[in-house]
């Protein structure tokens, strides 16, 4: 194809134009142009004078309104900003000015108390939400900023509530936003913004005169669970599955039912673990290949939930502690001692992972390895600094020439 020529002369007649291809307008383009159009009105001389009109095609019928300015990019923002709202209007949304407390009597007379919401949770989601409906309540669903959602969390903990009730603040307050956006009332949850409540993990062990005391107050049948989980690190749900058919003199089978995230493993235990293990069996009369369990809290084992199980012996044990003048111990800070005392002991931290269930190294070393002062200064006195006598170099002594 020839290129055009700089300078057009009309008399000559050889050369030969090239025709230029209008520009094509997509079908999307062209859909943009049809929905909303800026244009101006008018004077007598043809000049453009007001503001710039957006003209929209809203459920087949072309409405006016003005933007309210005079310069083109100010206009294109405000069209901008009415294309949003009409094509959610399209789509079945509800307008923004819907407030907080609007969305809360929809939502309680809908959700709640229509039974979309279990039983069970309806009295926190009351609790929980009702509060922020109560503060916000003349604000509209769309101004709410994640900001806002952040500095209710840190108002909650400054009034003293406790990591897991804030999460569950958290929680419900997040539900309640975002069936606004499932019912259309609003497009993006605060709330999704939000960093989660997690406090920081509990690192206790005990020491030896705080087991002696703790031991004392426990019955026969909580002396024998406390020290297999001591000197084998199982986790509480293992310790309520455990059977006399998984153990064996020198390991115990920790079966899928059992372990965390099903993850089956044999864990070695100790000449005096295994006695206290047969202690228990022969207390409850079972055989050596019994499918029963050995610790057993439950009056119905068979109807009885795992839930319900660990809940009761936890209870029975967390309440010991005040009777001996001690602080709050649970039954997993006996398994954070068990992993402590193996790195003392010179366990390497991969074979120590292994040995108590864990999926990630860091786990492991974060929460179950508490290292305190004492330890730290054990280990200093351990290692040799020999000094060797090092003649100081003569800087006097002139270098050989090579």
């Amino acid at each position: 194809m020839p290129q055009l020529q700089r300078q057009y002369d009309p008399a000559d007649t050889t050369t030969v134009l090239p025709f230029r291809q209008p520009e094509k307008v997509t079908r999307k383009a062209r859909k943009a142009r049809k929905l909303a159009h800026l244009w101006r009105r008018k004077d007598e001389n043809g000049t453009p004078v007001g503001p710039y009109i957006i003209r929209f095609c809203f459920n087949k019928q072309w409405l006016r309104e003005s933007t309210g300015y005079d310069t083109v990019v100010e206009a294109e923002k405000k069209r901008d900003e009415r294309i949003k709202a009409f094509k959610a209007q399209q789509n079945g949304w509800v307008s923004q000015k819907g407030t907080v407390t609007e969305w809360w009597a929809t939502y309680e007379s809908k959700y709640i108390d229509g039974g979309e919401i279990k039983e069970s949770t309806r009295k926190s989601h009351k609790l929980t939400v009702l509060p922020f409906v109560l503060a916000f309540g003349d604000r509209r669903l769309s101004t709410i900023t994640t900001d806002e959602c952040q500095g209710w969390l840190a108002a909650l903990k400054a009034r003293g509530l406790a990591d897991g009730t804030r999460s569950l603040h958290r929680t419900n307050l997040k539900a309640f936003f975002a069936q606004a956006i499932k019912s259309h009332w609003l497009r993006v949850n605060p709330w999704a913004g939000t960093t989660s409540v997690s406090g920081e993990p509990r690192r206790v062990i005990l020491k030896e005169h705080e087991l002696g005391a703790y031991f004392s107050v426990l019955g026969p049948d909580d002396t024998r669970f406390a020290q297999v989980v001591l000197e084998s690190g199982l986790r509480h749900q293992e310790m309520d599955f455990l059977r006399p058919c998984d153990v064996s003199p020198t390991t115990i089978h920790v079966t899928r039912e059992a372990a965390k995230y099903g993850r089956e493993r044999w864990v070695p235990i100790q000449p005096a673990t295994y006695a206290t293990i047969e202690a228990q069996r022969l207390a409850r009369g079972l055989d050596r290949h019994a499918t029963a369990r050995l610790w057993d809290v439950s009056r119905n084992p068979a109807t009885t939930s795992l839930k319900t199980r660990l809940r009761v012996r936890r209870r029975r044990f967390e309440r010991l502690h005040a009777t001996v003048g001690l602080g709050q111990i649970t039954i997993h800070d006996l398994r954070r001692t068990y992993g402590t005392r193996c790195a003392l002991a010179g366990v390497i931290p991969k074979v120590l992972m292994e040995l108590m269930g864990h999926k990630d190294l860091q786990v492991t070393m974060e929460s179950y390895i508490i290292v305190g002062a004492l330890q730290t200064s054990d280990a200093v006195a351990r290692v040799s600094f020999a000094r060797a006598d090092h003649h100081a170099p003569n800087l006097d002594r002139k270098r050989k020439k090579r």
